[in-house]
């Protein structure tokens, strides 16, 4: 199934929007809890998960849509 070339540039906006997301929980991280070894558990852990998953995203959705211009 071939996506649209917008519907790769949302995705890989999308990936970029869960970076920023993922980031910001990590800076309510540090900012309430010092050290940040004392904060949540689950903050840590949703915290790395949705940067890992953002970057991810970007990735796959920027490399297809740059596969598609090399086209």
């Amino acid at each position: 199934m071939q996506l649209s070339r917008n519907a790769l540039r949302a995705g890989s906006v999308t990936g970029a929007a869960l970076c920023l997301v993922g980031v910001a929980l990590i800076i309510v991280g540090v900012a309430g809890w010092q050290p940040l070894g004392s904060a949540p558990a689950w903050l840590t852990t949703l915290a790395g998960v949705v940067v890992v998953t953002g970057i991810a995203t970007t990735v796959i959705f920027s490399t297809a849509l740059a596969r598609r211009a090399r086209r």
